[in-house]
């Protein structure tokens, strides 16, 4: 009997070493952990992990630096960013899966700005007097930057120094991803996005998980697991439980 016990004991041991040892993925994250975007990224890169074999830890990161520590291999990839040749030019050493995760739609905003847009040829409206700022470190934006006409450009720190500079007057214009100027807008914030106007959708783009190169056999196994999930209903039970990060 008491063999018995240990022989038990020994197995239920291993096999709690075993669960230990499972290998852990960590992405990179530009939103907040709080934030429904963060929570959204967690669930979908936790189940599509798992059923690989391998936990999910998420980290976040200020935009810029996200995307170096995926890229240095500080972590393992990042959540999600478009397919840009500029940014895969700028950190070689990710490698974009093959199956987008949701979207970004990038907005003109304004108070009471006179023009409206659609598409990015439309900036060329812009004069000589106007006032138009975007926030540091998207890229699908400043890959754009020689198309604002005359406008006087402002980079800002974030999205929400430009909301609070547009409430206040100081700003006629600012492009901003949607859901990233919705989720960091509010009033106790100092920009209340109620209070703004969208005077038209520049580009709708998708967004796809980045691997650091060592992953690189990986990227494809991801890719998979992405598509099975989006067949079998788990990413929209995903989307649901939390907004889904594409408006």
């Amino acid at each position: 009997m008491n063999k018995f016990i240990g022989a038990l004991l020994a197995v239920l041991l291993f096999s709690g070493l075993a669960r230990a040892e499972k290998p852990v993925i960590t992405f990179t994250t530009p939103t907040q952990l709080e934030s429904a975007a963060a929570r959204f990224f967690e669930d979908l890169y936790s189940e599509a992990f798992g059923r690989l074999g391998y936990g999910f830890k998420l980290l976040p990161r200020p935009t810029k630096r996200s995307l170096k520590d995926a890229e240095s291999g500080e972590a393992d990839g990042e959540t999600a960013r478009i397919d840009d040749p500029a940014l895969e030019k700028q950190f070689p050493d990710l490698i974009r899966v093959d199956e987008p995760v949701g979207s970004m739609t990038l907005i003109v905003y304004t108070i009471d700005g006179p023009l409206r847009f659609d598409g990015w040829e439309d900036l060329s409206l812009l004069g000589k007097d106007d006032l138009v700022g975007y926030p540091r470190g998207i890229l699908a934006i400043e890959q754009h930057a020689r198309e604002f006409g005359h406008a006087r450009v402002y980079i800002t720190n974030s999205a929400l120094q430009g909301c609070r500079m547009l409430t206040a007057g100081r700003l006629d214009y600012i492009i901003s991803p949607r859901s990233l100027l919705r989720k960091l807008c509010s009033g106790s914030q100092g920009c209340d996005y109620s209070r703004l106007v969208e005077a038209g959708v520049l580009e709708r783009i998708p967004t796809y998980p980045y691997l650091h190169r060592r992953h690189a056999a990986l990227a494809p196994e991801l890719a998979r697991v992405l598509r099975e999930m989006k067949a079998d209903g788990a990413y929209r039970r995903i989307i649901q439980k939390w907004e889904k990060p594409s408006d």
